[in-house]
């Protein structure tokens, strides 16, 4: 931790975790291959550290915010097993633009984006997620380059159900039509400054649509039509 002139590490084909904050703030650490036999990373293990590309696809276990402040990290693999991305795991890593498993762009079985997952990853354009369930409260907030969280560029996830506080805030370019069935929570200015223009909400259900503060405040928003059956 703290090691600001190590530039370079190289782990034992034996290694099988890496405890927390082992690396965090080690500031020009650039190159760090993970071993397949490495299964856990503890939080913040990598922090603030200035890794260009990371593969994850053998970590069967990874803790909070173990990329936070990676200003540098440009890819991430990811294992395919994992059903969530933990809480700030990419935190203002300003440089993301792709996040992938190892043999497919889709992160098919991530059901869950924890609070902060993806927060102010300004370079981040297309990420798809298409069984994701709950986004949390910041997961995509400041994501200003943001367009599409699906293969289809234009709408989100059907699988959707809950939208956390800030989840959208100023990702100025995500502009997709917002339909779903299944939606029960829109948390506080979750679209604020977005680029949504039309609302479409029909409750089969029976759950409840509950709407934040402000959860469309500042977008284009030309057509709301919201049932409950």
């Amino acid at each position: 931790k703290g090691c600001t002139s190590v530039t370079s590490v190289k782990f034992s084909p034996n290694l099988t975790s890496i405890g927390e904050s082992a690396f965090e703030n080690c500031t020009v650490l650039s190159d760090a291959v993970l071993p397949a036999s490495c299964e856990t990373i503890y939080d913040k293990a990598f922090a603030a550290t200035a890794l260009k590309n990371v593969d994850l696809s053998y970590v069967k276990t990874i803790g909070k915010s173990v990329f936070s402040n990676c200003n540098s990290l440009v890819k991430a693999i990811i294992n395919n097993s994992w059903d969530s991305i933990p809480e700030s795991l990419f935190d203002t890593c300003k440089a993301l633009e792709t996040v992938t498993t190892s043999g497919s762009t889709k992160l098919s079985n991530i059901k869950l984006i924890n609070n902060k997952g993806f927060y102010n990853c300004t370079a981040l354009k297309n990420i798809d997620i298409p069984s994701v369930v709950i986004l949390a409260d910041d997961s995509f907030n400041g994501c200003t380059s943001l367009e599409s969280i699906s293969s289809s560029t234009n709408k989100m996830s059907s699988t959707i159900e809950d939208f956390g506080t800030n989840c959208f805030l100023n990702c100025s370019k995500f502009n997709p039509i917002f339909e779903s069935n299944i939606v029960s929570q829109i948390g506080a200015y979750a679209f604020k400054g977005t680029g949504v223009q039309e609302v479409n909400i029909n409750s089969t259900t029976g759950k409840i649509v509950i709407l934040g503060n402000g959860p469309f405040q500042g977008t284009k928003l030309k057509k709301v039509n919201i049932e409950i059956s």
